[in-house]
């Protein structure tokens, strides 16, 4: 493993226009993600709503990858698995997107990435909208929201198993 630490950074700036997450044969379009230290190990929280296939695949997972392009690239792939569901998609087939092999027990990460993070799941916490700021609530948990009740997310922390470059 790569020192994590030196990958943070360049991650958190690629990741501003999105990376892949990869749980089980499923890839997905994510744009909140963080990366440090928690519990005295290296972690990668993400942010992954309730209404998406994806979250499905997660309550039954123990891993998952998370894949970085390279800034200013990869958008067409980015932009398929935002706007197409793993419910009824092969998302990797049909998005022209390869794999790369995992060094873990992790899935397959996504060919063609600056760098990756292997990553084994921690903890589980469902977002409480009643307890979240009202300006954070109006603007990502308003009326527009796939669901009646906002559409929260489920945070994940992870325990970051491997991290490298491609």
């Amino acid at each position: 493993m790569e020192d994590y630490k030196d990958l943070f950074a360049e991650a958190m700036t690629q990741m501003q226009k999105g990376a892949f997450l990869v749980a089980d044969d499923n890839v997905m379009t994510i744009g909140w993600c963080q990366l440090g230290i928690i519990w005295g190990k290296p972690v990668c929280t993400v942010f992954v709503r309730q209404s998406r296939f994806t979250h499905d695949v997660l309550e039954h997972a123990d891993h998952f990858t998370v894949s970085v392009p390279k800034i200013g690239e990869m958008a067409k792939e980015l932009g398929y698995c935002a706007t197409h569901s793993g419910r009824n998609t092969d998302k990797f087939m049909e998005g022209g997107i390869a794999r790369i092999p995992s060094r873990s027990d992790a899935p397959a990460g996504v060919s063609g990435c600056s760098m990756h993070f292997e990553c084994r799941i921690l903890s589980r916490t469902e977002m409480d909208l009643s307890r979240t700021d009202s300006g954070v609530t109006a603007r990502y948990y308003g009326s527009n929201q796939a669901t009646p009740d906002g559409d929260p997310h489920t945070v994940l922390f992870a325990e970051i198993l491997n991290a490298y470059r491609e």
